[in-house]
């Protein structure tokens, strides 16, 4: 091979390789746009999280059900990747397991400050712009029905009025016991500004002890 070939080779993949360096700067400094729909009506559940970046050139989709999940990815709405899976009840095995030394438990309550902090800045980042929730429940008893809406009542108002994208919706059944509940949200953040936290987390004093417990 020449050194000309050799020379065209290197700047063809340097040429990708910043083009790919290029794509992630762009995912990570754009705002991501993330909408869910959660439904659960008995011991029935049915979500789904899309999101979108770059004005949505770029976007995909996740779902949940019992049967199981999908994932999807497009760019420039052409399909990129697509997969599914199904939720398989593992058999339990009949061959006895051998006994494993235990290992000794880690002691997690270290770790409080540094994932109070954590979360707050991952808070600091996210921008709520739609939390739709909507609640139906009810028991045999009117009674305990009245006197558990009762009390829920005043708490999602106070809720409502403090978190202004919040809308609460509670709907009490009388007559039957039943649970149903449906969650619509929409929110944006900014990958990038989420990576010096959790780099600040993972090099924290707490964290390298814990890892050490």
């Amino acid at each position: 091979m020449s050194n000309m070939s050799v020379f065209s080779l290197l700047y063809f993949l340097g040429y990708i390789i910043l083009i790919i360096i290029v794509i992630v700067l762009l995912v990570t400094s754009f705002p991501v746009n993330v909408s869910f729909l959660s439904t659960v009506d008995g011991f029935y559940y049915d979500a789904a999280v899309d999101f979108g970046v770059l004005l949505g050139l770029l976007y995909g989709s996740v779902g949940f059900s019992p049967g199981g999940g999908s994932f999807r990815l497009w760019l420039f709405s052409l399909p990129v990747y697509s997969t599914r899976w199904a939720d398989e009840e593992t058999e339990p095995d009949e061959k006895p397991e051998r006994s494993r030394p235990r290992r000794r438990r880690r002691n997690i309550r270290i770790l409080y400050e540094p994932l109070k902090r954590l979360f707050n800045s991952f808070t600091g980042v996210l921008k709520v712009k739609k939390l739709d929730v909507s609640v139906t429940a009810g028991s045999s008893d009117p009674y305990t029905t009245g006197m558990v809406f009762g009390v829920a009542y005043p708490v999602t108002e106070m809720a409502r009025i403090c978190f202004p994208p919040l809308d609460f919706s509670l709907t009490p059944v009388f007559v039957e016991e039943r649970f149903a509940s449906r969650l619509d949200g929409s929110v944006s953040l900014r990958i990038i500004l989420m990576v010096v936290p959790l780099i600040r987390f993972l090099l924290s004093r707490e964290y390298r002890a814990y890892r050490r417990s």
